[in-house]
């Protein structure tokens, strides 16, 4: 507001609110209403010596601008990144339960068994596998349909 009556050409002055706080208390002004407000910051500027206020240039403030943004994205990124870690630390527990209950998790668990791969790799793959899955259904839009990865279990169990 303060830039924006500056560049209107109006003399601008900013004040501590504490002062103008101070000032009210002074007044003993208890009721609250913008008529009172308004009343009370013209009696504040008539009895203090005002400074008038300088707008920043507007080359400072764009790079204020500028500072600000890269500072929301600094923290965006941080926030992305704890987001990431904290997937990253997600228990087993689905990719568990999916090699019990899941026809194409565990047929590919057996699979994997055959092939020797450990324990904790089949549990990831399975995981894995859980994940393109729920990908699948929300980039899709469509409701999750089990005959369309048990199509493709006919084929794989004959290589």
């Amino acid at each position: 507001m303060a830039i924006y009556l500056a560049d209107a050409g109006w003399r601008v002055s900013v004040v501590n609110p504490a002062r103008v706080k101070g000032f009210a208390q002074s007044q003993l002004t208890r009721n609250k209403n913008d008529r009172i407000d308004a009343k009370l910051l013209a009696a504040f500027a008539r009895r203090v010596e005002l400074e008038p206020w300088q707008a920043p240039s507007p080359t400072l403030r764009e790079l204020r601008a500028l500072v600000e943004c890269l500072q929301a994205l600094t923290e965006m990124r941080q926030q992305e990144l704890n987001h990431l870690e904290a997937m990253a630390q997600v228990t087993p527990m689905p990719g568990l339960v999916a090699l019990r209950h899941n026809p194409v998790i565990v047929a590919m668990a057996e699979r994997l068994r055959q092939r020797g791969l450990a324990p904790k790799a089949i549990v990831g793959a399975g995981m894995r596998r859980l994940v393109h899955r729920v990908y699948g259904v929300v980039t899709s839009g469509k409701p999750f349909d089990a005959d369309i990865p048990l199509a493709g279990l006919a084929l794989q169990d004959g290589i």
